[in-house]
C-alpha cells in the first residue's frame, strides 16, 4: 500500500506499507534489523555515510520502521525535490547496502543500543523497542537477505 499526501508548504509525505512482513510475520528481531540496514547502510552506489548525506543535502527524511504486522518505509521532502527522493528510494531498495561488513556494523550499533537501554533505568522506551533490540542478538546475515528477498526482490 502507498500513501502520499501534499500539505499547504509544499511538502510531501509518501508512505509505503508492506504488509504481512512486521515482527509477527518472522523470527524475532529479524524485520527490526532489516529496517535498520535499509535505514543506516544507504545502497550499493552510495553507502552509508553518502547516502545518508546526499538525503540530508536534499532535506529529505526517511524512516523505515518495524511494526508488529508491517514494515513502513516513510519519506518527506518538499516538492521539488520529489524525483531526487524517489530515486533514492528506488536506489535503496534495488540496491542496498546488505554486505557482510554493514551487517557487522549494524549488528555492533544495536548492540550499543541495547546496552545503553539496560544500563537507563529512565528510560521511557517500552519494552517493545527493547524486545526487539533483545532479539537480534541471535540474528544472522543469510536471515536478514532471505527477508529482504520475500519482500523486495521479486525479479
Amino acid at each position: 500500500m502507498i500513501i502520499t499526501e501534499k500539505d499547504n508548504l509544499d511538502r510531501v509525505h509518501f508512505e509505503m506499507i508492506v504488509e504481512n512482513s512486521g515482527a509477527l510475520f518472522g523470527i524475532n528481531g529479524i524485520a527490526y534489523f532489516l529496517t535498520k540496514m535499509l535505514r543506516k547502510g544507504g545502497s550499493l552506489k552510495n553507502p552509508r555515510t553518502k547516502f545518508l548525506q546526499k538525503l540530508e543535502d536534499n532535506a529529505i527524511k526517511l524512516d523505515v520502521i518495524a511494526g508488529r504486522e508491517f514494515i513502513s518505509i516513510s519519506l518527506s521532502f518538499l516538492s521539488e525535490k520529489q524525483k531526487i527522493a524517489l530515486n533514492l528510494l528506488e536506489e535503496l531498495l534495488t540496491y542496498p547496502n546488505f554486505t557482510e561488513e554493514n551487517f557487522k556494523k549494524v549488528k555492533k550499533e544495536i548492540d550499543a543500543e541495547r546496552k545503553a537501554k539496560n544500563n537507563n533505568f529512565n528510560s521511557c522506551n517500552t519494552s517493545r523497542t527493547l524486545l526487539d533490540v533483545e532479539s537480534v542478538r541471535d540474528c544472522e546475515f543469510p536471515q536478514i537477505l532471505k527477508l529482504y528477498k520475500h519482500l523486495f526482490d521479486h525479479q
